[in-house]
């Protein structure tokens, strides 16, 4: 047999020329471009080579029998009546199995219509819905016309059709076909697994074995199936924190993960912050975030390059929010790549900012030099004259921009100021978990801290930088949110104490039209060497007609180099 890249005409004028004579006949219509031919070894091996010499494909059949041609009339009585017995079920177009001939694309109904003399086609000259099928099975020795019935579906428009075959060429027929049985239980096909696994002509019933030996159990190997999430997560050290969560499992072995949810009856001081009447997590909470971990053996966090990208917006309608902070080693050591990422429709991915950080567990404290220039700024700044601004109205001028602070973010208790200077104290406010200043021991104090600084009071640290733009109080400014850091220093003696009052400084300047550029330091209890600085801290205005979710995300970064 002899598969042939010719329409059918083409192939009954070749064969002519090629003076196969009645050697050979046209077996198979794989396609209105390819045929199958059959025939006798020297009629084959004549339209072989008159068919290459035209550049036709041509592919030999691995069959040693002319299927499909006047040679099989020698055993096709004997064929038929080998197969005269068999009968379609009645309950078989039940399950919508039908058997199809080739010869003319009907259902088989009686073995007369089975034929291996007639040409065959898969292109049926009848389709309809009634004669549709989801899965097609090849009954023969391997399958030889899986690709011609692709072909002849993908011309009327039909493709996906699952196509099996029972018997797959130097395979074992009765694996193949039990694989066949096993691949269509699996398409949905109902099957009778006693006709396939059974013997049929037993004279008993299958029984249960009941007399073999009893099985050497091994108890003292424990077979738990547990994966690597749920193994860290029953035995991680820590347990979840209030502004981080809790340890979840990383993706690698130089990355650390930590997931929380973020809910107004946990935290119900996320509720005090709110621009242009949109309650939003104030930037400074993704800030602390970075420096919330193992706080007994670090003394300090150095983080740089923060970009807050977009803000979050929170109310108690939405729900829980979850978000996720991730550190992964950076490409210098001991810094960190930090992002906060957060799910605030539970399905799509925001990342609010990123950032890099340096951890280390020993001394992180500021140069001697950089101490001295910050004690100096600051000596100068107080020192000099300043106008008395009562806090009470600083924050209702806010308001009346747009800076909505509840009482658990209006924590600048005093101010002093002139034009793009400002000194004040901030008081450190009572959140529900900040370690109460009765702690019989100061090292216990720090070790045990939950965080080194908490959102609201860094928020407020910021205000120190716009009470510096308002000067005399009487300045009117726009919302500004932050967008850009060139780097923060906390350390980890800076006084968590609830009601205790902390004072700092603050420099600025405007950064083009829209942008504020600040410096700010905070001072230790005596007021001698500074525990939390900001140097390049970039904020941006907001519209404050616009209200809804176009101020959802934050204004572009303008990343400057700090003076």
């Amino acid at each position: 047999m002899l598969a042939l890249g010719l329409r059918p005409g083409k192939t009954t004028i070749i064969i002519k020329k090629a003076q196969a004579g009645a050697q050979v006949s046209v077996a198979y219509v794989n396609s209105p471009t390819f045929i199958t031919i059959s025939g006798d070894a020297n009629g084959i091996k004549r339209m072989l080579m008159a068919v290459e010499s035209k550049g036709a494909f041509t592919r030999k059949l691995l069959v040693n029998t002319a299927y499909y041609s006047s040679y099989i009339d020698l055993v096709l009585q004997d064929y038929i009546n080998s197969i005269y017995d068999l009968k379609v079920k009645p309950n078989a177009s039940k399950f919508g199995i039908r058997m199809h001939t080739l010869i003319t694309g009907a259902v088989v109904h009686n073995p007369d219509e089975l034929d291996l003399v007639k040409p065959l086609s898969t292109g049926f000259k009848k389709r309809s819905r009634k004669n549709a099928v989801d899965i097609l099975v090849e009954i023969g020795p391997h399958s030889v016309f899986r690709g011609p019935f692709v072909q002849s579906l993908q011309t009327i428009g039909v493709s996906s059709v699952p196509y099996f075959s029972a018997i797959i060429r130097s395979e074992n027929g009765m694996q193949t076909a039990l694989g066949l049985a096993g691949t269509l239980f699996n398409h949905g096909v109902p099957l009778n697994f006693t006709a396939a696994n059974g013997n049929k002509s037993s004279l008993r019933p299958p029984r249960t074995l009941v007399n073999l030996p009893p099985y050497q159990w091994n108890h003292s190997q424990k077979h738990w199936a547990k994966t690597r999430l749920i193994r860290e997560f029953k035995l991680r050290e820590h347990g979840p924190k209030n502004l981080i969560g809790a340890p979840f499992s990383a993706t690698s072995a130089n990355e650390h993960i930590w997931r929380g949810f973020l809910r107004f009856e946990e935290q119900p001081w996320v509720n005090d912050y709110k621009i242009n009447d949109l309650t939003l997590y104030s930037g400074a909470g993704f800030i602390t975030m970075a420096d919330t971990q193992n706080i007994r053996t670090i003394t300090g966090f150095r983080l740089r390059d923060i970009q807050l990208i977009s803000a979050m917006l929170v109310s108690p309608d939405k729900g829980k929010i979850k978000y996720t902070l991730n550190l992964k080693a950076g490409p210098n050591k001991d810094w960190y790549q930090f992002a906060v990422v957060s799910f605030g429709d539970g399905r799509s991915l925001t990342y609010n900012y990123i950032g890099i950080m340096l951890v280390k567990y020993d001394n992180v404290q500021l140069g001697l030099i950089e101490q001295l220039e910050i004690a100096a700024a600051f000596a100068t700044a107080s020192s000099s004259y300043h106008q008395t601004i009562d806090p009470g109205k600083f924050y209702e001028t806010l308001k009346h921009v747009g800076f909505h602070y509840g009482p658990c973010f209006s924590n600048v208790t005093s101010l002093f100021c002139k034009p793009g200077t400002c000194v004040g104290n901030i008081v450190i406010p009572d959140v529900g978990f900040t370690i109460a200043d009765t702690s019989p021991i100061l090292d216990n104090l720090y070790k045990e801290r939950p965080h080194i600084v908490h959102p609201t009071f860094l928020d407020a640290v910021f205000h120190l930088g716009f009470a510096a733009l308002m000067g005399d109080g009487q300045k009117v400014i726009n919302p500004m949110v932050p967008t850009y850091i060139n780097e923060i220093y906390l350390s980890n003696r800076l006084p968590i104490n609830v009601k205790k009052h902390l004072k700092g400084f603050a420099y600025i300047k405007m950064a083009g039209l829209k942008n504020l550029q600040t410096k700010i330091a905070i001072m230790d209890e005596q007021e001698s060497s500074p525990v939390l600085t900001i140097r390049g801290l970039y904020c941006s205005q907001i519209n404050n007609a616009t209200s809804g979710a176009a101020n959802i995300g934050l204004p572009p970064v303008v990343k400057k180099e700090a003076s």
